[in-house]
């Protein structure tokens, strides 16, 4: 048997909710985010204060254009181009976190085919505890169009994972991508060396 209990709160407690709850939102904020001096009304903003409070901002950069390397886990070279207009990559830093777009489209006949970071960046495993997964994608082919994930392939490229027609379920060959297949995907890691505003 199951018993629901209702209780009703006086109206002057609703009241109090609705304006000590933004507060608390704004102030949970504050310690997370690590600022160090909240100001009152009032009170007089220096220099000083407001340097410290915007050095403890994650470190964040523009879009940049780069080109991924693509080859097989083999190391031997695929040819590659933009699926699309511009770069076939694009990267920003936003914290100790690289995010990452790339489209591309690849010569792929056999092996494993696998993108490469932005040069001198390597992924932190060490920075928590990676699922297996670290962004979504698409393989494009004439006839299909199928959902898979990006994973790591060591600290310095990515593999599509899935479960894409002509290849078995795991690291997809390139019998998903074929010739003048397109991998889109996007993901996020953290990288070696940086932390969130240095």
């Amino acid at each position: 048997m199951r018993v629901t209990v209702e209780i009703e709160c006086p109206f002057w407690v609703k009241r109090a909710w609705k304006v000590a709850l933004p507060a608390l939102i704004i102030a949970t904020a504050g310690v997370a985010f690590g600022v160090p001096k909240t100001f009152t009304a009032g009170e007089t903003l220096t220099a000083a204060d407001l340097n410290a409070n915007f050095s403890k901002l994650p470190t964040t950069t523009e879009w940049a254009p780069y080109n991924p390397v693509v080859q097989n886990t083999n190391g031997t070279p695929l040819s590659s181009s933009a699926a699309g207009a511009g770069s076939t990559g694009y990267w920003r830093r936003v914290g100790d976190t690289a995010e990452v777009r790339i489209e591309t489209k690849v010569n792929c006949t056999s092996g494993y085919p696998q993108w490469s970071l932005p040069p001198g960046l390597l992924i932190d495993t060490n920075k928590e505890p990676f699922s297996p997964q670290v962004g979504t994608g698409l393989a494009i082919t004439a006839a299909n169009v199928t959902v898979v994930v990006v994973a790591p392939q060591g600290a310095g490229n990515v593999v599509l994972q899935g479960a894409v027609p002509g290849s078995a379920v795991g690291t997809m060959d390139c019998n998903g991508l074929g010739a003048n297949g397109e991998a889109r995907m996007t993901f996020a890691v953290p990288i070696q060396g940086w932390t969130l505003n240095n």
